[in-house]
């Protein structure tokens, strides 16, 4: 009898384990570019109600008014601008992203399969980038878990400083933090919350 709650007990350790969440690295699946020209420069919509109106540097410029989609259209995600500034999301639910010079939308898979896209954003100095995770919830709903350019003015105030490349490691996302001198201070930790489906946000310092 013993012996059977010690495999059983096993067992269970490794099945919840296989079941854990875990990450893959972020991937981008399309972006965003706008250049000194009116218009946006586009890449790997599935979907565009965008007008093309001219070319620059030999690609298609289009005008910024519309509906662009990224993916499938029960699961993808949407770009809508109507005014500034526009709203990435689902169709029928989305929300405001401050789009830069340079916007990519990366997509994380995930054992849980999660709907979780990270919208990347930089502008023309590196101090600019910030990030905003979005997500659609297993009943459809779409939200917003985090937005990092409101976590580095409750963290950081007015001193500026960079945010590294975002990586994933397990159930967690990571994004670190670097001065203007180009020397690491911290990093965000996004964790995944199996119970609440929710991420949990810890600021690390050095």
């Amino acid at each position: 009898m013993k012996k059977f709650l010690v495999l059983l007990m096993m067992f269970l350790m490794i099945t919840s384990n296989c079941f854990a969440m875990t990450f893959s690295q972020p991937v981008e699946i399309g972006s965003l570019v706008f250049p000194p020209e009116k218009g946006v420069l586009v890449k790997g919509t599935s979907y565009s109600t965008l007008k093309q109106f001219g070319k620059w540097q030999g690609e298609s410029l289009y005008n910024n008014i519309g509906v662009l989609r990224w993916g499938n259209e029960s699961n993808g995600i949407y770009y809508v601008f109507d005014k500034y500034p526009p709203r990435f999301g689902g169709k029928n639910k989305n929300f405001p992203v401050n789009v830069m010079v340079e916007t990519s939308v990366n997509q994380i898979k995930n054992v849980g399969n999660v709907i979780i896209y990270l919208i990347k954003n930089d502008g023309h100095a590196s101090f600019a980038r910030s990030y905003v995770l979005l997500g659609k919830r297993s009943d459809g709903e779409w939200v917003k878990y985090f937005d990092t350019s409101e976590l580095v003015k409750k963290y950081f105030g007015a001193n500026r400083m960079v945010l590294d490349n975002a990586y994933c490691q397990g159930n967690t996302i990571i994004i670190k933090c670097k001065d203007v001198k180009n020397a690491y201070i911290g990093e965000f930790r996004f964790k995944w919350d199996d119970k609440a489906q929710w991420f949990g946000v810890e600021h690390v310092g050095y």
